[in-house]
């Protein structure tokens, strides 16, 4: 299993995320016609852990992960939900580590997180990136 599959298993488990989001949580890019609040994550950089005359076998990619809420006029707003769902992302990634389906993930630490508006599509974005260390 890819580090991807278990990132969207513990994404896609955990309770107070699902709360909010249901099954709407994507790899890559949203799809067309997006029911909102959304997530989406993808992989931005994966280096790996050397040692000297060895491989560990590590890897420590960078994944962003973002929460999606589009404004809706007189009824709510984007940006609180974005940002809630965002916490429940922070919750289930940070400083997660366990055994997910053959994984191993030995620790997750979030590094930076930003709030994004797309003014055309009147969507929020809350960005945050992890960095997620596995075994290979």
């Amino acid at each position: 299993m890819a580090i991807e599959e278990a990132i969207y298993t513990r994404l896609s488990t955990f309770a107070g995320l699902t709360a909010l989001v249901s099954t709407r949580i994507h790899t890559l890019v949203l799809p067309e016609g997006v029911t909102y609040p959304a997530v989406s994550f993808f992989r931005v950089s994966g280096p790996r852990v050397h040692a000297m005359g060895s491989e560990p076998g590590l890897v420590m990619p960078r994944f962003q992960v973002s929460a999606w809420d589009q404004d809706v006029e007189g009824v709510s707003s984007g940006y609180t939900t974005a940002r809630a769902v965002s916490a429940q992302i922070r919750a289930a990634l940070s400083r997660w580590s366990g055994t997910v389906n053959g994984v191993v993930v030995q620790d997750s630490l979030m590094e930076t997180e930003r709030d994004l508006f797309n003014e055309r599509l009147k969507v929020w974005q809350v960005a945050s990136d992890f960095m997620i260390i596995h075994e290979e």
